[in-house]
């Protein structure tokens, strides 16, 4: 058997091509605004430039409260969340 024999020609490539996207999505989110606050202190040490910041461990406040929203944005089932994202196929 041969690899040309497997290849399903009789489809045209423009069609098997998936198309674009509805558009790009440009909102942010306060998801998205926790884990940049969370990068800006864990990574960039925004909070030892700022030394009032350190009081309120913007590191800890950010990253809890993303897990938080992932949790209440994804819904909680039970203790697995997100299993159906986890477990699709690769590509």
């Amino acid at each position: 058997m041969t690899v040309a024999s497997l290849v399903d020609v009789s489809t045209p490539l423009a069609d098997s091509v998936a198309g674009p996207a509805d558009g790009p999505d440009l909102k942010w989110d306060l998801l998205l605004v926790c884990l940049a606050g969370y990068i800006l202190t864990a990574v960039g040490r925004i909070h030892q430039l700022f030394p009032a910041l350190e009081l309120l461990r913007p590191a800890i406040v950010t990253g809890a409260l993303a897990m938080v929203l992932y949790l209440l944005d994804r819904g909680w089932s039970g203790g697995r969340v997100a299993s159906s994202s986890l477990r699709s196929s690769t590509s």
